[in-house]
């Protein structure tokens, strides 16, 4: 996983600029928290295994910061796309951020709509890395905690010099058979698929289904 190329600039603003208390978290309607699936007894679930994710992405994403190599928005796509995206449920973030609309779409759409999602999604995670600017970071991470049968969040503290601390959660649920996956990330409290939830449907009451595509 995490072992996160033109944004819009008000989300960027919005998540470097968040402040205050980490909202309560919970599993957003729509996603289902996997309670008795089936009404089928599931194997033993390791709650503690999410915080090795963060861990182990985060460390990754530091390692290939300092590397010290000159790093493009393509070499830094394609480094996430190969340690981090395995570990988001892009499907059920694309679903719940286009509320019904997901259905008009076809299956070519919804991939170019979950691709955006991923774009915007680690946009975000680089620039509160610092990865473009090859700033040197400190991390110390919090223990998991569980909200929910099959819900659990996890969070790092990402310290820059001279900055103050960035809160990073990351919040997930157990698929079954594959295991943990992020489906949101809040940054100092801020919801980024509540976020883009609101600007989407925003997007949607113009445009139609293809404010989803562009």
């Amino acid at each position: 996983m995490l072992k996160g190329i033109t944004v819009l600039p008000i989300i960027c603003n919005l998540m470097l600029v968040a402040t205050g208390v980490e909202a309560k978290l919970a599993t957003p309607a729509g996603i289902p928290s996997q309670q008795g699936i089936g009404g089928i007894n599931q194997p033993q679930i390791d709650f503690d295994e999410p915080g090795n994710i963060v861990k182990d992405g985060m460390e990754s994403i530091r390692s290939f910061m300092q590397q010290g190599k000159d790093k493009d928005s393509a070499t830094i796509f394609r480094f996430l796309q190969d340690k981090v995206v395995q570990q988001f449920d892009l499907d059920k973030m694309a679903n719940w951020i286009a509320g019904p609309a997901y259905m008009q779409l076809t299956i070519q759409q919804r991939v170019a709509f979950q691709g955006r999602l991923r774009e915007k999604m680690f946009t975000a995670i680089s620039r509160q890395m610092g990865v473009f600017s090859n700033q040197k970071l400190r991390l110390n991470y919090f223990r998991p905690k569980r909200t929910g049968s099959f819900d659990v969040i996890s969070a790092v503290r990402i310290m820059h010099p001279n900055q103050s601390p960035i809160r990073m959660t990351f919040k997930f649920h157990h698929t079954g058979q594959f295991g943990w996956r992020v489906y949101d990330i809040a940054i100092n409290g801020m919801s980024a698929l509540l976020y883009y939830r609101n600007y989407y449907q925003q997007r949607y009451a113009q445009y139609g289904p293809k404010a989803f595509l562009y």
